[in-house]
């Protein structure tokens, strides 16, 4: 994490972490299947991840609106699909003390090659 000229924090992970992007396709994106998850290895919170990338704590959010609650983060979160945004919403895995869950994220567009791959997949 590091802090935007701006003062705004943002992420950068690097695109092989990255699972799925996020679509205008609300509810499709709430569907996610939790299988979609590569499988972890089990020591892999026992070893630090590679320089420069470290892991980031955090806390997961369930919502029963789920559509309705990703359009309001979108727009809190200036993430437009298919369109030049401040953030992209993108699918992570996270470890957590029970395993691996797939969760939604906002990160920085960080390169043209996100751009140019966001752009293709959606």
């Amino acid at each position: 994490m590091f802090d935007r000229p701006e003062g705004c924090p943002t992420l950068f992970v690097p695109m092989e972490d990255v699972l799925a992007p996020g679509g205008a396709d609300l509810a499709a994106d709430c569907r996610l299947p939790e299988n979609s998850l590569p499988p972890l290895d089990p020591n892999a919170a026992l070893t630090p991840p590679p320089t420069p990338w470290r892991h980031v704590a955090g806390e997961i959010f369930t919502f029963h609106d789920g559509p309705d609650r990703l359009r309001r983060l979108d727009i809190l979160e200036d993430f437009y699909p298919g369109e030049p945004s401040e953030y992209c919403r993108v699918v992570l895995p996270v470890r957590t003390s029970h395993g691996s869950v797939p969760c939604w994220a906002y990160i920085s567009p960080h390169s043209a090659r996100f751009q140019v791959e966001y752009s293709e997949s959606t």
